[in-house]
């Protein structure tokens, strides 16, 4: 060791650690009182959870009923009102996905609405009308065909041979 280091006893050591000991236990000192504070906090919460729970659940039960009295007089709430645009959508064929973009105040304003909506839309496509070749199209020749050919049939028929020849869907061998 150099001549001006410091040498401690064990001593020194311990109050050393003591001092650090003390104030750590400071930092936590109040501790208990939190933990105690925070459970009371916790017990009120819950309580008033509890109260709003069972305040809403009142008042739901009010809306309800006065929903419901409601309907028997004709005014529709939400569900209503969403039942009636799908029936409205079935009636004039159109699927109840598109029911949500219909706009009306009764059953007959729904309906015109949703007349209209069909018949911006337009017809569907037709089913299967794709598929079929066009009328008077030429069916592709094979060997065998110009095989069986007279020779003016041949002559008629060069432009679509030359065709075939040149895109490879008639071979020459």
């Amino acid at each position: 060791m150099a001549p001006g280091d410091k040498k401690f006893s064990a001593q020194d050591v311990n109050k050393l650690v003591q001092k650090r000991l003390d104030r750590q236990k400071a930092k936590f000192a109040d501790y208990d009182q939190l933990r105690d504070e925070h459970a009371a906090m916790k017990a009120e919460l819950a309580k008033l959870k509890k109260a709003a729970a069972s305040t809403s659940d009142d008042d739901t039960g009010r809306r309800g009923k006065k929903k419901r009295a409601g309907d028997a007089d004709g005014s529709e709430g939400r569900r209503g009102a969403l039942r009636a645009k799908i029936r409205a959508a079935r009636k004039a064929g159109l699927p109840a996905s598109m029911a949500t973009r219909l706009k009306g105040s009764d059953d007959e304003s729904l309906l015109r609405d949703a007349e209209k909506l069909k018949k911006s839309l337009g017809p569907g496509p037709k089913v299967g009308a794709g598929t079929n070749p066009p009328k008077g199209a030429k069916r592709p020749l094979t060997r065998a065909d110009i095989k069986k050919m007279s020779p003016e049939e041949i002559i008629k028929n060069m432009d679509q041979i030359k065709a075939q020849l040149k895109d490879g869907s008639l071979n020459t061998s």
